[in-house]
């Protein structure tokens, strides 16, 4: 769009005048992309076993189990739920956990209707245990137990390649795991968990930590995630991914409050309010009281930050078009 415009006229700050006439084009805004991932914020890491962890459910040859994974050891466990998620079956098999480990500070899960239920509310809150959700359709800010799900179907299904069943593919997958050193922190969960090494079939090797988590995770951020740098206002109007309508669509919404660095709770037009991630928003140049599709006025263009200090240039006739039909 701009090198047509620019083939046949030209004005001073041109390009930004079509980027906002773009980002306020309904049409554009319902269907774009979304843009480059905002910078990665990492969970900060506990400083004991045991304090925070993250759970998930994961479905592998018609079963479904509960993973959980501790944030400061990496320590795994995972239940074989016998394909019963519901909240009465879910505060029996994670109550047998914290009754062998202990009662947890704080737990991270998605938004599945058995952790959002008042019967599982009641339960944590009985115990003093701190619960945040994940965004929804966002499974990547709970990473931990999702980097888990992902390595325990791959690793499961290999172990099984060799004839062994089920139950004894996912007790050897667990007994590795727990006993191979991690790359953020550089020794094995069980020596964080339970600080020794476990033995096993292997002969042990003893690692020292010598990789600090806090400059993994700083290269992590700085390498391989997004390094996008946005904030949303409230009451701005934004259009984000409305996942109730078929296709990849996006619906105008406004901002109502910022919940997290990342996370955001947003309001549709219908009043439907529900959280979305950062990378799950896009940002338009309508404004509140705007109808759809209207740019904002010129007044607002001149009080807004960015045209304060801006010099006006009274357009002219480059010499070169003047030259060429002389």
């Amino acid at each position: 769009m701009k090198h047509i415009a620019r083939s046949y006229l030209w004005w001073p700050n041109i390009d930004d005048d079509i980027e906002n006439v773009a980002n306020s084009c309904t049409n554009c805004l319902e269907s774009r992309p979304y843009p480059n991932k905002v910078s990665l914020t990492p969970w900060i890491r506990p400083t004991r076993p045991w304090s925070r962890i993250h759970i998930d459910f994961a479905k592998l040859y018609e079963n479904m189990f509960l993973v959980v994974i501790d944030a400061h050891s990496k320590w795994p466990i995972i239940v074989n739920m016998k394909n019963d998620t519901t909240a009465r079956n879910l505060i029996k098999e994670i109550d047998t956990i914290f009754s062998d480990r202990g009662y947890p500070d704080h737990i991270v899960s998605d938004n599945g209707p058995q952790l959002t239920c008042e019967e599982f509310k009641l339960y944590l809150k009985q115990f003093g245990m701190k619960h945040t959700f994940s965004a929804p359709y966002y499974p990547a800010t709970n990473g931990a137990a999702e980097n888990l799900v992902r390595t325990f179907k791959d690793k499961v299904k290999k172990i099984m390649k060799d004839g062994h069943s089920l139950e004894f593919s996912l007790n050897r997958f667990l007994a590795d795991y727990g006993n191979t050193p991690q790359c953020s922190t550089g020794v094995t969960a069980a020596q964080l968990m339970y600080n020794r090494t476990l033995k096993t079939r292997f002969d042990a090797v003893k690692f020292n930590v010598t990789n600090s988590v806090k400059l993994s995770q700083y290269n992590r951020h700085k390498n391989i995630h997004g390094n996008r740098q946005i904030e949303f206002e409230s009451g701005e109007i934004v259009y984000a991914k409305d996942h109730r309508k078929n296709g990849t669509k996006n619906s105008k919404a406004i901002n109502v409050n910022r919940i997290s660095p990342i996370m955001y709770e947003i309001k549709f037009e219908d009043g439907f309010i529900t959280k979305r991630h950062a990378n799950q928003i896009i940002r338009s140049q309508l404004n509140p009281s705007s109808k759809r599709g209207e740019l904002r006025s010129e007044a607002e263009f001149e009080t807004s930050n960015d045209c304060k200090n801006k010099v006006v240039v009274t357009p002219r006739r480059s010499p070169r078009l003047a030259q060429n039909y002389s």
